[in-house]
């Protein structure tokens, strides 16, 4: 049995309806370089319906870095929750487990994390579709050339991942600040992801692909069912809401970086700009609710569309459609327009 002060990295694996997926995304976690006195990998069984226990259990069995934790169906954000009551190590990294990760990168991770003292670790990822097998890079895992910043500095200067993946973190970053994932609600982790950012004293940039996020057909941001878009569209709100108040307490603020309030608002209105265009794209009625929440984006600052779609959201598509979403009466006529080619489409696949 390992005690706390001999794990240096917990991987948090929240699992449910991922069977076909998941063996290669234990795999990549079982391919790290760091032995079972400095590794352990809590998978969540978050009520899988499927053969996904089963998976968990046969590298369990093989493998004593793994643990499995089982519980009645409650969510992405509890499951991660619970894998953060449950986890030793001193980082925490989550994994879904639909995705993968590149082998042979968490101890040069965690020596990273441990030689520049730092809260939080991002490095880039790459969008996989799920049927995609991925060569391993040869590129060597070299943290030598990193340096740490202010978290605000990093989200002032950095094109920062929104994703809770995307990072490693000091766990007690995250216990003393009691940042906890919400539960019940889809796009849990982009405000836990710039709360974090925003209280991290150092954090690191390392500009290699570790991670390998699966694009799968019933993926939370691909389905289509109109229950599931008005939990999307409710998620975007809270996202919408929380990312304010951070801009709004950095406005307030005369310490914040420059770049670190614009970054946000950018961040915000990003989450303006998503809402619209899934309600667009569904099949709930249009009215009132996008006058309603427009009116309501523009009582509390996050609308028009001023900073978005910056340099992030590059190209001549964002612009145009930025331009339509501070336009709503036009934007109605196309969006009526988009509907009936679509409806015509599907009819005609009937």
């Amino acid at each position: 049995m390992q005690s706390s002060a001999e794990v240096r990295l917990s991987v948090i694996v929240p699992v449910h309806g991922v069977e076909s997926y998941l063996a290669r995304c234990l795999q990549s976690l079982a391919d790290q370089d760091l032995d079972a006195t400095s590794m352990e990998i809590i998978v969540i069984d978050d009520g899988s319906p499927d053969g996904s226990r089963a998976v968990a259990e046969d590298f369990a069995a093989r493998d004593p870095r793994f643990r499995i934790h089982s519980q009645p169906n409650r969510g992405l954000g509890a499951a991660r929750n619970v894998g953060m009551d449950l986890a030793r190590g001193r980082y925490v990294w989550f994994v879904d487990g639909d995705d993968h990760v590149e082998p042979a990168v968490a101890k040069a991770m965690v020596e990273a994390m441990e030689r520049l003292d730092l809260d939080m670790l991002s490095f880039d990822y790459i969008r996989v579709p799920a049927a995609t097998e991925v060569e391993p890079s040869i590129v060597a895992a070299d943290t030598s050339g990193l340096r740490a910043t202010d978290g605000r500095e990093h989200i002032a200067q950095r094109r920062f991942t929104a994703e809770a993946w995307g990072y490693l973190y000091r766990h007690e970053l995250l216990t003393r600040h009691d940042l906890r994932f919400p539960e019940g609600r889809l796009i849990e982790d982009v405000v836990l992801v710039a709360t974090a950012l925003s209280l991290a004293a150092r954090v690191a940039w390392w500009p290699r692909v570790v991670y390998c996020y699966v694009q799968r057909p019933g993926s939370i941001m691909n389905l289509r069912e109109a229950a599931h878009t008005r939990r999307l569209l409710e998620g975007f709100e809270w996202v919408i809401d929380g990312l304010r108040a951070l801009r709004v307490a950095a406005e307030a603020d005369p310490s914040a970086p420059p770049g670190y309030v614009e970054r946000l608002r950018l961040r915000e209105q990003a989450a303006v700009f998503f809402f619209v265009g899934r309600l667009v794209r569904s099949e709930l009625p249009m009215q009132p609710m996008l006058s309603d929440r427009l009116r309501r984006f523009r009582a509390a600052g996050s609308y028009p569309l001023t900073t978005f779609p910056g340099a992030e959201f590059p190209g001549v598509h964002y612009r145009a459609l930025t331009w339509m979403v501070n336009h709503p009466r036009s934007m109605r006529v196309v969006a009526g327009a988009f509907r009936v080619v679509a409806r015509t489409r599907a009819h005609i696949r009937r």
